[in-house]
């Protein structure tokens, strides 16, 4: 029986309960001891049972998406493929090579939300990551957008 990779978030957490999907078993693991998060481990429970597990430290937990958006750097216009959201930031594909970031740009985000509402999601954001994709941070949310993602990770 395949079984999926268990996601375990641990930010702000001392200890974790890993739970073994065959049998339901409970171990309790401290923070202290996983050594890298990102990487996937496999895990063999005492019933035999072996499945993957992944430990995650983001404070905000992360939903992959295929959104078309738009980035505004210095008064020019970019389009971009966000590829993952969270309520603090996202992750996308620049589609435009003249568009050039560096940690700690400063930039205007704008997308829509791939909803029955199609709500408009707009604020400013700061780089933190470079490479193939593109991570910012949302700063200086809207509260109407703080509720709009707020709902969107609750449906």
């Amino acid at each position: 029986m395949r079984v999926e990779t268990r996601v375990i978030h641990i930010y702000g957490k001392k200890v974790v309960e890993v739970e073994c999907p065959h049998c339901g078993k409970v171990q309790k693991v401290s923070v202290e001891r996983i050594p890298l998060t990102g990487k996937e481990y496999r895990v063999k429970c005492p019933c035999g049972g072996t499945w993957a597990v992944k430990f995650e430290q983001r404070r905000h937990l992360r939903k992959a998406e295929k959104l078309v958006g738009a980035v505004t750097v210095k008064g020019i216009e970019y389009l971009v493929d966000i590829t993952d959201l969270s309520i603090s930031g996202c992750s996308f594909i620049n589609k435009d090579a003249r568009c050039k970031l560096g940690r700690g740009d400063t930039l205007h985000i704008r997308f829509r939300l791939d909803s029955d509402n199609a709500e408009l999601v707009e604020c400013s954001a700061i780089v933190r990551n470079t490479g193939e994709q593109t991570g910012v941070e949302f700063s200086n949310v809207p509260d109407r957008v703080k509720k709009i993602l707020t709902f969107h990770f609750m449906a």
